[in-house]
């Protein structure tokens, strides 16, 4: 790792990443299913599958990412935070689609660019909006997984490309399990939360666990 915070190239497999790699092209901030985004990453992935809204909740949830996360997640922040959101990139963000046609923000979570690891922080869901639905709808959303995971997954497949790694700081048993159930798993560090959309060299992955450690709670 150099002085910038960034890694040296790192070769596995027959896939590189340097300085000399071209800049990732500025993020899509349009609202898109999260099934528009399965797509190959440029480096290679984890053979797992890649995870699509099920039928059970198409027309109901969209998966986006919008560009100022105060324009909808204000109040939900503010309610379980104390704070507004961040106003730095990525903001990702699951609406519901009410029977009266309302597109309602139920779930946020921040994605923050940090070299070449992401830091995953901000996750709330609003209980509220179920409220909204029907009795059908909200179980739908349960039984599929809750909307966090699928918030999570989305931005583990948007920026997959992008990121060596992700990280989550977790001290919640609840929240803990959606995590490891997205594809997040334990480090040594206490709390502390990896995602790697590939494989990484040990040495690798110790520094950018240490990287990580060192910012302490995100």
């Amino acid at each position: 790792m150099d002085d910038t915070g960034s890694l040296p190239q790192v070769t596995n497999g027959s896939q590189t990443r340097g300085s000399d790699a071209k800049p990732a092209p500025p993020a899509d901030l349009s609202c898109a299913p999260l099934a528009a985004h399965n797509h190959q990453p440029r480096r290679a992935a984890i053979p797992v599958t890649l995870v699509a809204l099920p039928n059970s909740l198409q027309g109901l949830v969209s998966l986006c990412e919008i560009s100022d996360g105060a324009f909808v997640a204000t109040d939900l922040f503010q309610r379980k935070f104390g704070q507004p959101p961040p106003g730095d990139p990525h903001h990702l963000v699951a609406l519901i689609r009410t029977p009266s046609g309302a597109f309602i923000p139920a779930c946020y979570a921040h994605f923050r660019a940090f070299g070449d690891i992401c830091l995953v922080g901000g996750g709330a869901t609003d209980g509220r909006a179920f409220s909204s639905l029907t009795p059908g709808q909200g179980q739908s959303i349960r039984d599929a997984g809750g909307l966090f995971y699928f918030v999570l997954r989305f931005g583990f497949e948007r920026f997959a490309d992008r990121f060596y790694a992700f990280f989550g700081h977790c001290g919640d048993p609840r929240a803990e399990e959606v995590d490891l159930r997205a594809g997040f798993r334990h480090t040594p560090v206490d709390k502390l939360l990896i995602y790697t959309p590939k494989p990484l060299l040990e040495q690798v992955e110790r520094a950018l666990v240490a990287k990580a450690a060192a910012l302490g709670p995100f």
